[in-house]
């Protein structure tokens, strides 16, 4: 058996590129749940609103065990999918949560029984394309995941309290989706996104960051 190297040099050649960065990612919206967001004073085309957090999704598939001679068998069975979580700051507009809120409320008016839009076809109002894409140190795009289908199942409670300085308001929404598909290489430029992160405009102008715009 060869001898394994423990060697920090060994280690650092094993990220070639310094390694990809939980801070550099971008979530965008497409389809008429851009609706909603006509009242956010920032909502353009090339314009970025702040996304707190976002998570790439997890790929999860079921087993099915089947008994043969005393033994125990596994075969693959569905793929399931999770809820995709963005959390969001929250500005003294509120305009990205009552943005979620009318969302939410057009999908299930809780006070007209038959005024629901339950409808998930491709023509739906209440539906739409979720994009989170991991980028580069030079704002490049490393990987796209497209979630079908997307429309917010929960918008997050923000809790108060006498006691919090010096800190912004948050809040989670959980999107339900259909299934994602995987783009290696986006053909899309970022300006089309509706809700970005780090690094900021400001920040790419004094930087070696390509323009997005």
């Amino acid at each position: 058996m060869a001898d394994v190297a423990y060697s920090i040099n060994d280690f650092i050649k094993s990220f070639p590129k310094a390694g990809a960065r939980p801070n550099l990612f971008a979530v965008s919206i497409e389809g008429k749940g851009q609706q909603y967001f006509q009242n956010v004073p920032t909502f353009a085309p090339e314009h970025f609103l702040l996304c707190q957090t976002a998570s790439l999704p997890a790929t999860e598939l079921g087993n099915i065990p089947v008994s043969f001679m005393g033994r125990q068998i596994k075969l693959p069975g569905t793929r399931t999918f999770g809820n995709l979580s963005l959390s969001f700051y929250n500005d003294e507009d509120m305009s990205i949560r009552v943005a979620f809120e009318e969302w939410a409320h057009d999908i299930q008016n809780f006070a007209n029984v038959f005024g629901n839009k339950v409808e998930i076809n491709s023509e739906s109002e209440i539906i739409s394309t979720i994009y989170v894409t991991q980028l580069g140190k030079k704002g490049n795009e490393l990987r796209r995941y497209k979630f079908n289908t997307a429309f917010p199942v929960n918008v997050g409670d923000i809790a108060l309290s006498y006691g919090d300085t010096d800190t912004i308001e948050s809040f989670t929404v959980e999107m339900a989706y259909q299934y994602y598909e995987i783009e290696k290489t986006a053909t899309r430029g970022l300006k089309d996104c509706l809700l970005y992160t780090s690094p900021s405009p400001r920040d790419q102008r004094g930087s070696g960051m390509a323009a997005w715009a």
